[in-house]
């Protein structure tokens, strides 16, 4: 039994049906999703003490481009799997099967949308990627929008597209992961800014 779940592959995961074994599926992937965001602040910690991303990467920018690529391949693949699982779920919320959901859905993808591309383009590139755990601090704090709206436009911004995609199809399913998104978020909140407040307080001591 522990070696056919281990064999489990993700793309069984992906060709699942709700129906055909979702009581196994929903919780691997809301595992997966879950230390997502964890996985990388771990790993961005692990560098900000040692260095050694950079190190073998030889140089702080080739360190950040190497943990984006593997944040955007982690969520890249998080989002196939969530969109699959909604899109085959046969278990919609016929409460939420009508035109004004659908388009309350569709505005928070919109706004949800905004929020990440925008606050993507505040950050930039070495910014958006945990560039400040490789030594790359940015010069002052962001402030515009959408950062005057929420101080984490990123992370709410992506919980808001994925419940209103939930939401357009009527999916329990997708609430459900939704809801492990989101809350997997909030630990890396908790976990994150703390510790980037701590870098650049070491940072300005250090510059006195």
């Amino acid at each position: 039994k522990n070696r056919a779940r281990a064999d489990y592959s993700v793309q069984q995961l992906l060709d699942l049906q709700a129906g055909e074994g979702m009581d196994l599926t929903l919780p691997l992937v809301c595992g997966f999703v879950m230390t997502n965001p964890i996985f990388w602040n771990a790993v961005s910690r692990v560098e900000y003490r040692t260095r050694l991303i950079s190190r073998l990467a030889g140089g702080q920018k080739n360190g950040v481009v190497i943990l984006a690529t593997l944040i955007l391949v982690l969520n890249g693949l998080r989002t196939n799997i969530f969109h699959s699982l909604v899109e085959t779920d046969d278990t919609p919320l016929q409460l939420l099967s009508n035109p004004v959901v659908v388009l309350i859905g569709q505005a928070m993808v919109a706004i949800g949308t905004i929020f990440v591309l925008w606050s993507t383009w505040r950050l930039g590139f070495f910014g958006t990627f945990m560039g400040d755990h490789f030594g790359l601090l940015l010069k002052e704090r962001v402030t515009g929008f959408p950062f005057n709206v929420t101080e984490n436009p990123m992370y709410w911004g992506s919980a808001m597209i994925y419940f209103g995609y939930s939401m357009q199809h009527a999916s329990l399913v997708g609430f459900l992961l939704s809801l492990c998104i989101t809350l997997s978020y909030a630990i890396a909140i908790r976990i994150e800014e703390p510790f980037t407040a701590m870098i650049y307080e070491n940072a300005a001591s250090h510059s006195d």
